[in-house]
């Protein structure tokens, strides 16, 4: 057998010039010669050189290159394997291997030849007719695994059985999760400093260094590479938790830590640990122990400790031990068919045995594939397979289109239902609202309270606002607000306080101080020219700027009464003094705010010839936000709990409804007047295309629904059976109701507030529509489902239908006629009951629940409530 001649080698660089051939011939330990020959063609981390080495004859040795790596002198010789702990030591001897057992193969000129192990000829066992054992065996596991594959299918189907009704229990449950809200550390923008490039010493990052990264907007400062390190490297550390003398110490760094936080910045210490504990080299040294390649001593010297044989003493069956042919049998190499071409075949035991394999062969198995039974059996499992899948594919289509949809979980405030009122129709005193005018509120249905124009005003007018941290003095003062937050909140009420940030009057502070006025409020030049008119003017026709009273050369805006001048919100004061104000009525106990008038806070000042240029500006959304912002507010209330962040509701006016969404998020929703804006004779498909068109334009948001105002009733509009009505519609909707003090009595605007019992109809038939709107979990998440029905026929019917977890259905005539209102479509089979009706549906109680319509007198509604099949 011939021995390689040379054998491929790594040495490190050094042996030789790259620029000269070879510079040194490595010497042998033996007497063979040998010597190294650069190739240049690998370099290995600039420390290795591939070579050849030309070796003599004897391979059992390794050769020395003669520069010191770690090992001197030579390898020790290979030993003979021990083999005294196998089981069966008993080896044959490679002469008697190679007998007459080698048989040529087919083409012996190429030495084919075939290795026989056994005895040659011997006829394989089994090999008896297709009727022995193994063929009912094999019936017998393609029946199993038939049977298995049906089992499997079964199981499926049930799991999915499983999903689907937990599915449709879990799916009411399921929160919401926001995908805008980021998880992880947000302290930047970050500023990396390393010591060097600071003088070297911790006190080179001086004060005014610091002074200009806080100028710059940095939020964090790194410190890179100041622990204690060696000699070697800055990245060499020899001790975690020292600062390396050199910069300046432990009392340095801690006075450098304290004058960055005194800017406001973090301190971040950056620190880079490279250690390599589990590596270990071929030699079964640890990595820190290895020497060094470039003869550089890295913790040993010397040659490395000689290789040991394995203790194989634990294995239970050492592959080492086995013997060449199992039990004693012989090995027999009988030549193939050309033994010429190396054809030989391998034979265990003597020639002509039958070997100890089970199996069946290729003729046998085409005996099975072709016999009737077994291919009837395929094609029956094959098409059986298939008809499984499509029924498990068909399964799942239907479960995804007809699984019920997950109830939308609304974001924004869900307080409602509200009450708004006014303290003037409350006898002008905030004792006014007694208790128990509150235990009236509580047992209506009413959840929060919003209390209107209280803030100290001019004279004038209550919404000329004089101080935005003051009580009107002839209601109250703070005091007597706090006592009534107190009682609204023991009966589980919400308070509301509505707040106009757009403008204050001409008596406040702000303006009659020259310095603030010319920054706080919006003015300009009395020569410059502009058509911007006034809201509050007839048609919008008369100016909106007005000369400053003591400086005819300076006029202010005032888009609604002329001693009412706009605040100006480029000015990030007046954010910070409108946020301060809404924080001192948190504090007061306030949960919300009802920001009126917020369509006017920002102004395009480059169209001052533009009307629309007054109204809707795309960053008011932002102002809402600035200003509702309760970051470093005292979320702890007086009793040591910790509450929400304040809501609000916006007021907008004449917005583009698709723009409403700008103003939702978790605290903030949008008021809607798209029922109040409703003309006094509207249809059944007005009012549906004034709901669908705000939904559709806010469908992850609750919807706000206002009827009217203080100063415009729906009563006034629409008529008192009419307004009735269409309140019974919007309880019903998606979303919270907004009502006005006295709006049950039917009051005008300015009226006196005058309580009632609830025997009497009109206060029953509200108190009826809230409990039918509490019962659609409105306050929860005022999703599920919404369908309409509008008779061609009959223009004045209008029929909705609400799911959730309760199904409702209202039904409400707003022609001039009596009208029957169809229910088939909706309910189907199932019976139903009136819950709520408008005072002027006397025969309500005389509905048959089984019925598929209703009789409905003009200007009337009744909600049923579905019962569940």
């Amino acid at each position: 057998m011939a021995i390689p001649s040379e054998l491929d080698c790594l040495v490190p660089d050094g042996i030789w010039d790259q620029n000269e051939k070879m510079k040194k011939e490595a010497e042998c330990q033996e007497e063979e010669p040998c010597q190294v020959v650069p190739t240049n063609d690998w370099d290995f981390d600039k420390g290795l050189t591939s070579c050849r080495i030309s070796l003599g004859w004897n391979p059992t040795r390794l050769l020395s290159i003669g520069q010191k790596g770690g090992v001197d002198g030579s390898v020790p010789l290979a030993q003979p394997e021990n083999t005294s702990n196998t089981k069966n030591p008993k080896e044959e001897s490679f002469q008697e291997i190679l007998s007459d057992k080698f048989i040529p193969g087919s083409d012996p000129s190429n030495r084919d030849a075939r290795v026989e192990i056994g005895v040659s000829g011997a006829h394989p066992k089994n090999g008896k007719s297709a009727k022995d054992p193994l063929r009912v065996k094999y019936r017998r596991n393609i029946l199993v695994a038939f049977f298995r594959i049906v089992l499997l299918t079964i199981l499926m189907i049930f799991i999915l059985i499983v999903l689907y009704l937990y599915g449709r229990k879990s799916a009411q449950i399921i929160p919401d999760i926001d995908t805008n809200e980021l998880v992880g550390p947000t302290e930047g923008p970050y500023y990396h400093i390393d010591l060097p490039g600071f003088g070297g010493k911790l006190e080179g990052v001086s004060n005014a260094i610091i002074s200009y990264l806080e100028a710059l907007g940095v939020k964090s400062v790194i410190i890179s590479q100041v622990l204690e390190f060696d000699d070697a490297g800055s990245k060499g550390v020899v001790n975690f938790t020292k600062v390396d003398v050199e910069y300046g110490g432990q009392s340095e760094f801690t006075d450098l830590v304290s004058r960055i936080k005194e800017k406001g910045m973090k301190k971040q210490k950056y620190i880079i640990l490279r250690k390599f504990p589990s590596w270990t080299n071929p030699l079964g040294l640890p990595y820190t122990e290895l020497p060094s390649l470039t003869g550089k001593k890295r913790g040993v010297d010397g040659p490395a400790p000689r290789a040991q044989p394995e203790d194989t003493s634990d294995v239970q069956f050492p592959e080492d031990g086995m013997p060449l042919n199992p039990g004693e049998q012989t090995v027999q190499f009988i030549p193939g068919q050309d033994p010429s071409n190396g054809d030989a075949k391998v034979e265990i035991g003597e020639s002509g045995g039958q070997p100890k394999f089970v199996g069946l062969g290729k003729e046998e198995l085409m005996k099975f594939a072709n016999d009737p039974f077994w291919v009837r059996l395929r094609w029956i499992l094959f098409i059986l397979f298939w008809l499984i899948w499509l029924a498990m594919l068909a399964g799942a289509v239907v479960i995804i289109l007809y699984a019920p949809k997950c109830a939308d979980k609304l974001v924004g405030p869900t307080a409602g239902p509200y009450y708004q009122i006014d303290v003037s129709g409350f006898g002008g005193k905030l004792e006014g609202i007694s208790e128990e005018k509150i235990n009236y509120l509580e047992a209506l249905g009413v959840k929060s309270v919003i209390i209107s124009q209280v803030l100290e005003s001019d004279d004038s007018n209550v919404k000329a606002v004089t101080n935005f941290k003051k009580v009107k003095p002839n209601y109250g003062n703070a005091d007597a607000f706090a006592a009534l937050v107190n009682r609204l909140k023991s009966k589980a009420i919400k308070v509301i306080l509505q707040f106009i940030p757009n403008h204050s009057s001409i008596k406040h502070d702000w303006f009659r101080n020259e310095t603030l006025r010319d920054s706080y409020y919006v003015t300009k030049d009395a020569s410059v020219e502009s058509s911007w008119a006034s809201q509050d003017t007839p048609n919008v026709t008369g100016s909106a700027w007005e000369k400053v009273p003591d400086n005819e050369n300076l006029t202010f805006l005032h888009q609604f009464a002329s001693w009412e001048a706009d605040l100006n919100y480029r000015n990030s004061d007046v954010i910070r003094e409108i946020n301060s104000a809404l924080q001192h009525w948190y504090n007061l106990g306030v949960d919300g705010f009802l920001l009126s008038k917020v369509s006017f806070l920002r102004e395009n000042l480059d169209k001052l010839d533009d009307q629309k240029a007054t109204i809707n500006q795309p960053s008011n959304d932002i102002v809402v936000k600035k200003i509702l912002d309760s970051t470093g507010w005292n979320l702890t209330g007086s009793d040591g709990v910790e509450r929400n962040p304040p809501f609000a509701l916006v007021e907008l006016t004449d917005i583009d409804i698709q723009r409403t969404p700008t103003f939702y998020s978790e605290t903030t929703a949008v008021v809607s007047n798209s029922l109040a804006d409703l003309g006094a004779n509207f249809t059944a498909q007005d009012l549906k295309k004034a709901i669908e068109d705000t939904i559709s334009a806010t469908p992850r948001n609750p919807v706000h629904w206002r009827l009217g105002s203080l100063s415009s009733r729906p009563t006034q509009k629409f008529g008192r059976a009419r307004s009735q009505a269409l309140t019974l519609v919007a309880a019903l909707l998606r979303g919270q109701l907004l009502l006005n003090y006295g709006d049950e009595n039917g009051i005008s605007a300015g009226g006196i507030y005058q309580q009632q019992g609830f025997d009497k109809p009109d206060v029953t038939f509200l108190q009826q529509a809230l409990n039918a709107s509490a019962a659609m979990n409105q306050t929860e998440a005022g999703g599920g489902t919404t369908e309409y029905l509008i008779p061609e026929d009959k223009p004045g019917i209008f029929v909705m239908k609400r799911s959730n977890e309760n199904t409702y259905v209202v039904a409400a005539n707003f022609g001039a006629e009596q009208a029957v209102a169809p229910l088939e479509s909706f309910k189907g089979e199932a019976t139903a009951k009136v819950i709520a009706a408008t005072p002027n549906v006397v025969n309500a109680s005389d509905y048959v629940g089984s019925s598929s319509e209703i009789q409905l007198p003009p200007n009337s509604a009744v909600v049923l409530e579905v019962n569940k099949a």
